[in-house]
């Protein structure tokens, strides 16, 4: 089993479970230990982070991308024949 670093797998487990990320918050917050609460709020500011996309969503983006850029070659094509 690969090692990882303790704000990883906290970052994960907030992630997953929301309800359990704001229990932890609200009693970090309770407690009023700074350095504890300035740990939580790393770990829950990675959660946030992005996730990696799957292949059907960027499959999706690059179609979706792909209609933009056509839909914008023909607006600019219209507004230039004006």
């Amino acid at each position: 089993m690969k090692d990882r670093h303790h704000d990883d797998a906290m970052a994960e487990v907030y992630r997953n479970d929301p309800e359990l990320a704001a229990a932890v918050l609200a009693a970090v917050e309770a407690d009023g230990d700074p350095a504890e609460l300035a740990i939580v709020r790393r770990q829950l500011a990675m959660a946030a982070s992005p996730r990696p996309l799957t292949p059907a969503e960027i499959e999706a983006l690059r179609q979706d991308m792909s209609q933009a850029i056509e839909w914008a070659r023909a607006e600019l094509a219209r507004r230039r024949n004006q």
